[in-house]
Formats: structure tokens, sequence, C-alpha cells
């Protein structure tokens, strides 16, 4: 059997989907380009072009479960272990305690650097 399949019915059987918090973050740039560019290429992926280096912009993180959508928060500044944890203990912990979840949810993260912070993860627990 695949793991990934059995982890998901044992996972599935076990909490309510309606308990599991995914996230995700995106970035918006504001740039001196006129236009969207994107890279891909399976005929030249060591394809490289010189772009703008580290033009403005805001990152953009939100929250959902089966049942709602938490508003997304925008960081203004970088987003690294401090500006993470304060942003949960700020505005994702109040809004889960008003929901009455805070003691009964999963929290999804991806591979962020900021989400394996030992700050990060004392928050958490």
């Amino acid at each position: 059997m695949n793991h990934s399949v059995f982890f998901m019915d044992t996972f599935s059987n076990s909490v309510s989907r309606s308990k599991v918090l995914f996230s995700d973050e995106c970035a918006i740039y504001r740039s001196a380009r006129d236009r969207t560019v994107v890279f891909w290429s399976k005929e030249n992926p060591k394809f490289t072009q010189e772009l703008e280096h580290n033009p403005p912009h805001v990152m953009i993180w939100a929250d959902m479960t089966l049942d709602f959508l938490i508003e997304p928060y925008f960081f203004y500044g970088p987003v690294n272990a401090a500006s993470y944890s304060a942003v949960l203990e700020t505005w994702l912990i109040p809004q889960l305690r008003d929901r009455g979840l805070l003691d009964d949810v999963w929290l999804q993260h991806d591979g962020a650097p900021a989400n394996f912070a030992l700050s990060v993860r004392d928050v958490l627990n």
C-alpha cells in the first residue's frame, strides 16, 4: 500500500477535516517591468536571466479549513522566524481562540525555513 494513502486514510479517520488548518503564502512584487516573467523549460533547464534584485514586494499569508477561511495577513517586511512567531501570537492564535479551535487544530506548514524555527515551534506548542 502507498504510504501517503495509508497516512491520509488513518489521518482522515482520526481527525475531523474541519480541524486541519491549511496555510500558504504568496509574494506580490512591484517592479519596473511591464510584464509577468515566468521561466520553465524542459529543453533548457539551466536557463537564467538577470532580474531586478529584491524588488519591492508584499507577502500575503492565509489559512483555511474545510469550514472557514481566515482573512489574509500581509507581511510588509521580511518573513523570518521573529515575524512569523509574532503573526502566530498576535493574529492567528487569537482568531483560532475566537472560533474555539485553539486546542484542537492541526496546522499544516510548507517547507519555508521560518516554519521550522525553534521560536515558531515554541509558540505552536
